[in-house]
């Protein structure tokens, strides 16, 4: 919520405990985990940070990969929003590449049809 009334520092404060306490409670591997860095990184690109923004995401994106895999909803939210980082960026070769992996599964289910 502090994220969309423009306050930043006391959004990714939060975020930063939360994930802290979670990684503690749930461990690193558990998708609530990846929701919150998901979050934090849409706070720093939302401040123009978005060097932090794209490795955090970055990583989320592997880690959901790995543990969640290339199909599960969380891990293609991750990838739609790292392309939407590189068009802000104007990276957007890379971000086309994201769009479109974010929407295969969605094709190929409508394509067996």
């Amino acid at each position: 919520m502090y994220q969309y009334q423009g306050r930043y520092a006391e959004a990714e404060a939060i975020l930063h405990q939360v994930a802290e306490a979670q990684a503690q409670t749930l461990g690193l591997q558990h998708p609530h985990y990846f929701t919150t860095l998901n979050n934090l990184a849409r706070v720093y690109r939302a401040q123009s940070r978005y060097a932090e923004a794209e490795a955090l995401f970055q990583k989320v994106a592997q880690i959901e990969a790995q543990t969640l895999g290339r199909q599960h909803p969380n891990y293609l939210a991750t990838l739609h929003h790292l392309a939407r980082l590189y068009a802000k960026i104007a990276r957007y070769e890379q971000g086309t590449l994201c769009g479109q992996l974010s929407c295969t599964p969605l094709f190929s289910t409508y394509d067996r049809r």
